[in-house]
């Protein structure tokens, strides 16, 4: 808090309970130590955790009436130290503390009063647009205070924009806690429960989403303006959201939803009897014999929260998935995979209106898994058994291959750019093509009928082809999560820094006798192409695009949702309007992916093979 801060400008909202009989209590939050214009409120319990695998309960009131939330509540136990390496470039992780029963909670971060009115704005009558991010991690680790995603500079960039908006960043449950699942804890949910099925982590997202429309106006926000977004596992959990809102009759929480690098559709979905599989293994390095399946999950829920995590990593499993349990996720045949069950909003029992569609947001990165790829090391061998063996017939598999490149007569580096693309296009670019079509399909049927444009059904699809500018083995490539460098703002410095020719890579500030890149020649395409802007004027212009898909009026960003374009972000860091149906590189990304989706269930046992091979672990 600044030393210059008086006791009158210390943030404070009065938030009433939603029991009955319902009153006021007062949340104490701070400025935020990037700028007093921002206000914090971090570490606020939105639903609360009755027992391990036992689906959570949203809070009616705050567990004291005067709460301070001037600090990062716990997060969800996972293995490991968290760092940045992956964006090759350091960032302080709080010290954060974990617990598996006090995890679900949130921070809200907002424009003060005083920034609000030099803007014009009367923040006693004005409300806000509303962010809720939902962070990734494979489902097994992050937190909604990770560095590189926190919110506080992109609402700073908003404000100074005069587009400002509120934004809430959560946490749920992870691993075995959030994604744990067997048919044994669905036999012993009681009549108590609120919905019955599994995906624990997945309905406290919906109870977070729930809280934030309850709670948000006592904090300036319009709950009637609320996007959810998210990357990786945030952005797959962002699509589960969505389907559930586009399938259902019910007015959704939500009016926006952008999916960054994290459409539904592949290696993170696991059947009811894969995942039975999995809890026979956790239940046998316990030496649980129970016959009756309640005394099973007794015995488990008794085993201390590190030791259980400890078990996820002698039994090697390296990343959670979400289950098709037949109750909260179910199979579906109207061509997006599965429906998604989460129970009623009793919110509301507004009806969805004809043409109500949430505006949705997809993006993808070029060179998404390219590391996997160094990890894995195939050889053509290795991959040609992997891919053929998994077809019905050897000649279906090798139409696939030769459409990507992977032929005995490529050399070596050759094979591994096929393989690079195979895998990226496989596990996300795929996905994001067989989501666009479901909704293009789905909404353009109902435009037809209703006299529309049948290309406009509110989807827009953004591509990152700059690649990291950051010193190390990423260098120059677009993958997975680079859009995060430049999203959030909070690479600010490092970005300066690059930008002057200073190439820094993950410098912990401990490494006293670490030295920086600087000027050194690169043999990375990135470094030697002639950029149309720098990296700031990059990170400023996405969160730009990002803000005004936040805040604008449905219908404007409706008016922009051509579903055959795709906005790309060049090497060069130009932005171009391109076409799925009309440019030359689109046309031949098509092509591969309507290869794959030529026999979708082959394509994924090959993808299933290929992967469980490099981390030892069976998908």
């Amino acid at each position: 808090m600044s030393p210059k801060l008086r006791l009158e400008q210390i943030p404070i909202v009065q938030l009433p309970t939603s029991s009955i009989p319902s009153h006021i209590q007062t949340v104490i939050g701070k400025r935020s130590v990037i700028s007093d214009d921002i206000e914090e409120f971090r570490g606020i319990p939105y639903a609360h955790v009755p027992g391990r695998w036992e689906h959570s309960r949203l809070r009616d009131r705050l567990p004291r009436d005067v709460f301070d939330a001037t600090e990062n509540g716990p997060r969800c136990p996972a293995q490991g130290k968290p760092d940045t390496r992956i964006f090759q470039s350091y960032l302080p992780y709080p010290d954060d503390r974990q617990d598996e029963f006090d995890c679900l909670n949130l921070f809200v971060v907002r424009p003060s009063k005083e920034a609000l009115a030099r803007n014009g704005i009367d923040a006693d009558t004005s409300q806000l647009p509303v962010l809720i991010w939902i962070h990734g991690g494979g489902f097994i680790d992050g937190s909604g205070t990770d560095p590189s995603s926190d919110p506080s500079r992109l609402v700073l960039r908003s404000l100074s924009n005069n587009t400002p908006f509120i934004a809430v960043s959560i946490n749920y449950r992870l691993g075995i806690f959030g994604f744990g699942a067997s048919s044994d804890i669905i036999s012993g949910q009681g009549n108590d429960s609120p919905i019955e099925g599994v995906n624990f982590g997945l309905y406290d997202q919906r109870l977070a989403l729930m809280w934030v429309k309850r709670n948000i106006a006592a904090f300036g926000g319009d709950n009637t303006k609320i996007t959810i977004m998210g990357h990786s596992a945030g952005g797959i959990s962002c699509h589960l959201h969505l389907l559930e809102a586009e399938l259902g009759t019910q007015r959704p929480l939500f009016r926006k939803a952008d999916l960054m690098s994290g459409p539904l559709g592949g290696l993170e979905l696991t059947s009811m009897s894969k995942a039975d599989q999995r809890w026979e293994d956790l239940c046998q390095l316990w030496s649980v014999q129970a016959d009756s399946s309640v005394d099973r999950v007794d015995m488990l829920r008794r085993i201390p929260t590190k030791d259980l995590l400890n078990s996820v990593s002698d039994l090697h499993w390296v990343l959670f998935t979400l289950t098709v349990d037949g109750l909260t996720i179910r199979e579906s045949q109207l061509g997006c995979g599965i429906s998604v069950h989460l129970g009623h909003n009793e919110l509301s029992d507004e009806t969805k209106l004809p043409g109500e569609e949430v505006q949705v947001l997809m993006s993808t990165a070029a060179d998404e898994f390219r590391g996997f790829v160094l990890m894995a090391n195939w050889d053509y061998t290795t991959f040609h058994s992997f891919f053929t063996s998994s077809y019905p017939s050897e000649a279906e598999a090798e139409k696939v291959l030769q459409t990507y490149g992977i032929v005995p007569t490529s050399s070596d580096e050759e094979l591994f750019e096929a393989y690079s693309q195979f895998i990226s296009d496989a596990t996300m670019m795929y996905k994001t093509y067989r989501a666009s079509e479901f909704f293009k399909t789905h909404r353009g049927k109902q435009a037809l009928l209703r006299g529309q444009d049948p290309k406009r059904v509110g989807i827009q699809n953004y591509h990152f082809e700059f690649g990291n500018p950051f010193s190390g083995p990423m260098q120059g490539i677009a993958h997975h999560g680079v859009e995060l460098v430049y999203a959030f703002g909070n690479f600010h410095d490092a970005l300066q820094k690059a930008d002057q020719g200073i190439l820094e890579g993950y410098v912990e500030p401990d490494q006293a006798h670490a030295e920086a890149n600087i000027g050194e020649p690169s043999t990375n395409t990135e470094a030697t192409t002639e950029y149309r802007k720098s990296n700031i004027d990059l990170s400023y212009e996405l969160q730009d695009k990002l803000i005004q898909f936040v805040v604008e009026d449905c219908h404007e960003t409706d008016q922009r949702a051509y579903i055959d374009n795709i906005v790309t972000f060049c090497n060069d860091r130009s932005v171009r309007v391109e076409s799925w149906s009309h440019d030359e590189k689109w046309i031949s990304k098509r092509m591969k992916l309507e290869a794959l989706d030529r026999d979708y269930d082959s394509m994924m046992t090959a993808t299933r093979r290929l992967v469980g091979s490099v981390i030892g672990m069976e998908l």
